[in-house]
C-alpha cells in the first residue's frame, strides 16, 4: 500500500526523518512543497504447523518457541484448556476447526492460525462372549467412525497378528483368554479387546498315578460352585462307588485308563487319568534265589536275592550282616537265625521273603575228621582217590609218606585227594603213613597220623 503526503513547504526542514536511513534525506531540497510517499508492505498469515485429533482426544497446540514477555489470547476460548496460555491443550473439539491466537508484545499485536483436524477411529466390539472347550467364537468389530486398518492379536503387543484387513473372526478356542483387536488410520488407533471364557469343565485330575497291587484308590474331580453337573467315571468293572458321583473308589488290578465324563446343560469333557500297578508289587515266585540250610559257627554264609532295579532292599535281622542293604549279603551269625528281606519301591509298595540259617555246632576231634585206612586207584569209579573227610575245618596239612619216609603227597585243600602216583608214576601196592593237621571252623585244632594202605 503506497500512501503520498507534503513532506514540510517553503524550504521548512520540519518533516520527521527519525530514523535516519538511505533511503530519504535530513535536507529539503525543494523551493516549495515536497511531496513524500510512503510504502507499506504486509506479511501474510500465519499459519501454525496443523495438529491432528484422535477421537477427540486433547492435544497441545500453539508455537514451538513462545516469547516470555508477550500476552496470548485463543479465540475460541471454549476449545482450549487455557485460553492465555501460548500452548494450550484443545477440548471439546468435534470438528476440523482452525484456532487464532493473538499474541500481544509491546504496542504490536499480531495473530497466527492454528489448524486442527479430527479422526475418529471407532468400533463396537463385547465385553466378552463364552463357549465350550473347542467352540468356534464369532467376532464382528462394528465400525461407528472413520475408516481404517485392523488386525487381531492373542497378545497385548500386537505381536503375531492374525486376521489381518478383517473386522470379523472366526476362532477356536481350547481355554480362556483375551483377543485384542487394533484399527488404525493415518493419525488415530483404537485398541479394543474381548475376553472369551472356555467353559471346559477342568476334572483336576493328574495325567497319571502308580499303586499297589490290591490298594484301592480315590479319584476326585473337581466341583464347581453354582453349577449343577453331571458325571460317569468307567470302567464299571473296577468301580467301588456310585459312578455317578465326582468322586470314586476304584480297585484296578492291571495298568489301566480310568475315564470320567464331566457334563453341564451346555458343555461335555471327557478326563483320563493312566493308573499304573506297581510291577514290583506285582512280583511272584522266591525272591532269595538260593538257600543255605546249615553252617558251622563261625562260617559265614552268602544269601543272594532277585537283583530288581530301582527298589531299595532290607535285611533283618542286620547285626550279623556285611550290608543289610545288598541284595547279596554275607552272613555269619553265631546261632540259628531268621533272616527277612523286605524290598519296596519308590511308591511305597514292598514284597517280603525270609531264609533260616541253621548254625551247627563245631566238634574238632576224632570222630569228625576221617581218614580212611585204605583205598583204591584202579580206575573202577571206587575209592579212586584218598580224601580227608570232615565239615569241621576249614584248612587241613596233609600228607602222605611211603615206609622209607619219603613224602609222597600233600594237600592243603580238602577237595583234592591223592591218586596212588607219585612223580607221574603209579605206585605199586604198600603201605604208606599219614600225617594230618587241621584247623577246625572256631579256631580249634586236630592233630592225628595213621596207616593208609594202597590196594591195585
Amino acid at each position: 500500500i503506497y500512501q503520498s503526503v507534503c513532506a514540510s513547504c517553503g524550504g521548512c526542514q520540519h518533516f520527521p526523518t527519525y530514523p535516519t536511513g538511505p533511503v530519504w534525506s535530513e535536507v529539503n531540497h525543494s523551493d516549495n512543497c515536497n511531496n513524500a510517499l510512503f510504502k507499506f508492505e504486509f506479511e501474510s498469515a500465519v499459519v501454525l504447523e496443523p495438529r491432528n485429533v484422535c477421537n477427540h482426544l486433547p492435544v497441545q497446540i500453539g508455537p514451538a518457541n513462545p516469547s516470555s514477555t508477550a500476552t496470548y489470547t485463543w479465540k475460541p476460548a471454549g476449545l482450549v484448556s487455557n485460553s492465555s496460555l501460548p500452548n494450550p491443550f484443545t477440548t471439546n473439539i468435534q470438528n476440523d476447526t482452525t484456532l487464532v491466537l493473538f499474541i500481544l508484545e509491546g504496542p504490536c499485536l499480531d495473530s497466527v492460525y492454528q489448524p486442527v483436524y479430527v479422526e475418529n477411529v471407532q468400533y463396537l466390539l463385547p465385553d466378552s462372549l463364552s463357549g465350550c472347550e473347542f467352540d468356534t467364537f464369532d467376532l464382528a468389530a462394528i465400525q461407528m467412525a472413520d475408516s481404517s486398518s485392523v488386525l487381531w492379536s492373542h497378545q497385548p503387543d500386537f505381536s503375531a497378528p492374525f486376521n489381518v484387513g478383517q473386522e470379523e473372526l472366526a476362532i477356536e478356542q481350547s481355554a480362556s483368554g483375551y483377543v485384542y483387536f487394533l484399527a488404525e488410520s493415518s493419525h488415530c488407533s483404537y485398541i479394543d479387546s474381548v475376553w472369551l471364557k472356555v467353559d471346559n469343565l477342568e476334572t483336576g485330575m493328574v495325567d497319571s498315578t502308580f499303586i499297589c497291587l490290591g490298594d484301592t484308590l480315590l479319584l476326585q474331580a473337581l466341583t464347581y460352585p453354582n453349577q449343577s453337573l453331571n458325571y460317569l467315571w468307567h470302567p464299571d468293572s473296577i468301580m467301588l462307588s456310585d459312578v455317578s458321583n465326582p468322586a470314586v473308589s476304584v480297585l484296578p488290578a492291571q495298568n489301566q485308563w480310568v475315564y470320567v465324563d464331566v457334563a453341564n446343560e451346555e458343555c461335555f469333557n471327557r478326563d483320563s487319568i493312566w493308573v499304573g500297578i506297581s510291577p514290583l508289587s506285582m512280583h511272584t515266585g522266591e525272591l532269595i534265589l538260593e538257600e543255605v540250610d546249615s553252617i558251622y559257627r563261625t562260617q559265614t554264609a552268602t544269601i543272594e536275592a532277585e537283583q530288581i532295579w530301582g527298589v531299595n532292599y532290607v535285611w533283618t535281622p542286620s547285626g550279623s550282616l556285611n550290608d543289610s542293604t545288598a541284595s547279596t549279603v554275607l552272613a555269619n551269625p553265631q546261632n540259628t537265625t531268621d533272616y527277612l528281606l523286605e524290598i519296596s519301591d519308590a511308591i511305597g509298595c514292598f514284597i517280603e521273603d525270609s531264609i533260616k540259617i541253621i548254625v551247627l555246632d563245631v566238634y574238632c576231634d576224632e570222630s569228625h575228621v576221617y581218614v580212611p585206612n585204605g583205598f583204591s586207584p584202579n580206575n573202577d569209579g571206587k575209592n579212586d582217590k584218598l580224601f580227608v573227610r570232615t565239615k569241621m575245618g576249614n584248612s587241613i596239612a596233609f600228607s602222605v609218606y611211603s615206609r622209607l619216609g619219603e613224602k609222597v603227597f600233600e594237600t592243603s585243600d580238602p577237595a583234592i585227594g591223592w591218586d596212588g602216583s607219585y612223580k607221574g608214576e603209579q605206585l605199586e601196592p604198600a603201605v604208606f603213613v599219614y600225617h594230618l593237621f587241621v584247623t577246625c571252623w572256631d579256631g580249634s585244632n586236630y592233630e592225628t597220623h595213621g596207616n593208609i594202605t594202597l590196594i591195585r
